[in-house]
């Protein structure tokens, strides 16, 4: 027994040191995969065999780097604070010091002298010295006072974009771009001697030498948002309200403005409820943009190759749940980003459900919950042409040295493109013009309301307004988002600002700083304003054009279209040249002009759709169009 006992033992033994050197082995392996990941530049010196001679491992420095709109105006900045403080035990003569202090500080004698003499064995004395007097008191040299240096950030332009950049404490972003710009730092830690492996980008500019974030954002159009917000009427208490602008094709926030705000130099003086980002919190989908996006389901569902599309309620029967959530989930509907610009560590949002009496079966798999980026992510690349944006702030990260400028990443993500079924993205810009109204520039702005219950000891409502424009319509540059939220109980004293108002005096500035009117070439129609050349849009507000590219006029006569499909009229209107302007969704019930009524390219065709008459009780249809098509 004693025998087979110490084999056993034998074996335990070997077992241990195999486990062991598996261990060890695996423990290398994971160290050298992750400092090839994240010290790439620690990895080739090792290879090198410069280890120990020329490579040194790289440090932060104290001094945090600057965030630049796009047109390089500061955002926020830091800079070097100096104060002084007393250790009373190592000061030799109290009057002495008051006297001298007293004359480089500008202050009173006593008044020093009675804070020296105080119960504190270490005070400060001043906060935030100049230049000129820390070189005064440094030759002073008196025994005692010390100096100390910080690095504060301060962002020049306060309450602007507050919820945008975010704020520091600590040298650490806790919120917005400041969070993004710890990620950077963290990513990026090279050496003087690896610039000149950079890609140079810029040279003369002038600044503070470091890394440094470029932005999306546009001070001109910011500060247009923040004077829109200002004179838009009185917010109620608890309310909030905010605007979007981003450009349609790359997801690139331009302006973000909300009220109210604060101010992020001073950000431990406000309530933490004024830090809620409007954009980002959940809120029941207003009924107009539900329906847009189911329609955009039953668009893609039906760009399968049919000819003929089924109705609402057949095609939502048919159609598997699991291929609509994906579709959501393509969109971005169900999606927390990832936006560059929110950092949601340890945030509490309250828990929100949707207020009885809201609640449709014909919205089926469509979200009913969502935040408004959420919504703008989904609408936006269901009409960009089926590009993947998501919202960002950062344009790109940066190292400045001696005035020359390179580039350490381009914060543009790689866009997946074509995430939609071929014209899917036409379709439902014209289906979004057919259910928003026609406004300025060409644009179409879709407005809606909901009213969400907030959950907790007591229930709250709140009510949402939001209004989204689409400039322009037919090609969009620009996606502008307006969103209002207050207390519903309130009986008076709303704001009652009308969105698509808002929209129709908010659109000039913003796309004239933002150059859409170069986009708004696309949107000529044949017929010209003999007075001033013009070629006019729905609104009568175009473009100067030239003579020669104003197309010649081609009559047709107007085809039969009752019954048909959308989609088809589209196919079979498609050559005669004229604007199709339609409203509803299911099939055509009526249109103008009348059939056989001569069509004239340049004209405009009015279509009314209406869905098959469906009863929800069990399920059948309980009416029928006829079905041409």
């Amino acid at each position: 027994m004693a025998r087979r006992s110490r084999l056993r033992t034998r074996g335990e033994k070997r077992w241990w040191f195999l486990m062991f050197f598996l261990l060890f082995f695996v423990g290398i392996g994971a160290a050298l995969w992750l400092i090839h990941i994240y010290q790439p530049n620690l990895l080739e010196a090792f290879q090198n065999g410069t280890f120990l001679t020329d490579y040194e491992q790289p440090e932060f420095t104290d001094v945090r780097g600057t965030v630049y709109d796009r047109n390089y105006k500061e955002l926020g900045v830091s800079y070097e604070r100096v104060s002084i403080y007393a250790n009373i035990r190592e000061i030799t003569d109290l009057q002495k010091v008051a006297e001298e202090l007293a004359v480089v500080l500008g202050e009173s004698e006593k008044t020093i002298h009675d804070r020296l003499n105080g119960n504190t064995l270490r005070l400060w004395l001043a906060r935030d010295i100049s230049q000129q007097q820390e070189e005064l008191i440094r030759e002073l040299g008196l025994p005692g006072v010390s100096f100390h240096k910080e690095y504060v950030r301060y962002y020049p332009y306060k309450e602007s974009g507050a919820h945008f950049i975010g704020f520091v404490e600590n040298n650490g972003g806790l919120s917005g771009i400041e969070y993004l710009l710890d990620q950077l730092r963290i990513r990026y830690r090279l050496k003087r001697r690896k610039i000149n492996d950079l890609e140079r980008i810029a040279e003369g500019r002038p600044g503070t030498d470091g890394d440094h974030l470029v932005l999306t954002l546009d001070l001109k159009i910011q500060k247009a948002l923040d004077r829109f917000l200002e004179n838009s009427g009185p917010i109620a208490a608890n309310g909030q309200m905010g605007i979007l602008v981003m450009e349609a094709t790359t997801g690139a926030i331009v302006g973000y403005a909300q009220r109210p705000s604060f101010d992020p130099n001073n950000f431990h003086t406000f309530s933490p409820v004024v830090f809620n980002d409007i954009f980002d919190s959940t809120i029941v989908v207003p009924e107009p943009f539900r329906l847009f996006l189911r329609d955009i389901s039953l668009i893609q569902n039906e760009a399968d190759g049919r000819t003929d599309p089924l109705p609402w309620s057949v095609a939502a029967e048919k159609r598997d749940r699991a291929v609509s959530l994906q579709l959501w989930e393509t969109l971005g509907a169900l999606t927390d980003g990832p936006y560059d610009f929110i950092n949601r560590r340890n945030r509490e949002q309250a828990a929100v459900r949707v207020f009885s009496g809201q609640n449709n079966p014909l919205f089926d798999t469509v979200p009913s919950l969502m935040a408004p980026l959420q919504l703008v992510t989904a609408i936006t690349r269901a009409v960009n042409g089926g590009k993947g944006v998501t919202p960002r702030g950062g344009d790109r990260y940066i190292v400045r040295d001696n005035q020359a400028e390179y580039l350490l990443e381009d914060l543009k993500p790689s866009l997946k493109e074509n995430i939609l079924k071929k014209g899917v993205s036409a379709e439902v810009r014209a289906l979004f013009s057919s259910m928003g109204q026609d406004a300025i520039l060409g644009s179409s702005t879709l407005t809606g309301e909901s009213v969400s219950c907030v959950v907790g000891d007591t229930n709250r409502y709140i009510r949402h307004r939001v209004a989204l424009s689409l400039v322009p319509a037919d090609k969009p540059d620009l996606v502008i988002m307006m969103v209002s939220n207050e207390p519903d109980y309130r009986t008076g004293g709303r704001n009652t600002l009308d969105l698509t108002f808002a929209m129709d005096k908010l659109i000039p500035p913003v796309a004239a700083l933002q150059q859409v009117m170069k986009n708004l070439a696309d949107m000529v129609r044949p017929k010209v304003r003999e007075e001033k050349n013009f070629q006019t849009g729905r609104n009568g507000v175009g473009l100067p054009a030239k003579n020669n590219d104003i197309p010649s006029l081609v009559i047709t006569r107007m085809p039969d279209l009752t019954g048909m499909s959308l989609r088809k009229s589209f196919r079979l209107l498609r050559d005669a040249g004229v604007e199709i302007v339609f409203k509803g969704s299911g099939r055509i019930v009526s249109h103008k002009p009348k059939a056989g009524a001569a069509l004239v390219s340049g004209s405009t065709v009015r279509l009314l759709l209406e869905p098959d008459l469906v009863d929800f009780v069990d399920g059948r249809e309980g009416g029928h169009s006829e079905k041409k098509d």
